[in-house]
C-alpha cells in the first residue's frame, strides 16, 4: 500500500504524485517481497490510499480518505 497525503485545495489528487520512477521502485520492492515468501500467494495487488487534510496549519483535520484498489500492475 502506498499512502499519499494532500491538502484541501491542492491541484493533485495524491496518486498523481506517483511518477514512473516511483512506480518502478515500488514494483521492484513488491517483486522482492514476493520472492522472499515461502509460498506464492494465490493473488496480490498494489493499493493506494490518499488522505486529504483540511487547510489548517496546526492539527489539520482529515476530510477524506480514498482507497484505490489495484493502483497499478506489479508484474510489468
Amino acid at each position: 500500500i502506498e499512502v499519499k497525503s494532500t491538502r484541501e485545495g491542492s491541484w493533485s489528487a495524491g496518486f498523481e504524485k506517483i511518477d514512473a520512477a516511483k512506480r518502478r521502485c515500488l514494483r521492484r520492492a513488491c517483486r522482492a517481497y514476493l520472492q522472499c515468501l515461502s509460498r506464492a500467494p494465490c493473488s496480490y495487488r498494489f493499493d493506494g490510499i490518499t488522505v486529504r487534510f483540511g487547510g489548517q496549519r496546526f492539527w489539520p483535520r482529515v476530510l477524506d480518505i480514498h482507497w484505490e484498489r489495484g493502483l497499478f500492475a506489479i508484474d510489468k
